[in-house]
């Protein structure tokens, strides 16, 4: 029960590992509909499909009956893809600057094109990651990137804004 129309093999196997193939038809009113769906998440998320929450990514089928029908009327074939997250890596050359220095700009050698965002009233260039150390002030400061990808990440990188006397 709960087969849509079509041919099927079963392969019956016994306890004393013998096989036996049993070969079977299965008719009805109709073809039924096939729809086709991909979808993406990222890692760590799930997603509603046929009634269930999936988090691993494969092929989830999901067959309709229609009242006035013997038989399936669609089947719903929908494809998971499971992307990792995005590489948020950057780093600033230094962990501290004297304020009378000119601003650091930070290396991102995970996906460009995030955004920076900086703690304790720092001020920051959110495109570029360019500290303006003197408007900034002295003190520590968490400088966080995100990226902007298809499963966005974030990581964190800190910096020390210092006095130091000019001689």
């Amino acid at each position: 029960t709960g087969l849509c129309p079509g041919s099927y093999n079963v392969i019956i196997t016994s306890g004393c590992f013998k096989k036996d193939t049993v070969y079977f038809v299965i008719t009805g009113v109709g073809s039924p509909t096939v729809s086709y769906d991909t979808l993406n998440i990222c890692q760590g998320d799930s997603i509603l499909i046929h009634g269930s929450f999936r988090l691993v990514a494969g092929t989830y089928n999901d067959t309709l009956v229609g009242s006035n029908y013997m038989g399936c009327d669609s089947i719903l074939m929908t494809t998971l893809n499971i992307n990792l997250p995005d590489d948020a890596d950057f780093n600033y050359p230094a962990a501290s600057y004297c304020i009378w220095n000119a601003g650091p700009v930070p290396t991102v050698t995970g996906l460009a094109g995030g955004s920076f965002v900086i703690n304790n009233g720092g001020s920051i260039n959110s495109s570029t990651g360019l500290i303006n150390l003197n408007t900034s002030g002295v003190g520590n400061f968490i400088i966080t990137y995100t990226t902007n990808g298809i499963c966005p990440a974030s990581s964190v990188d800190t910096i020390t804004i210092l006095s130091c006397l000019l001689h």
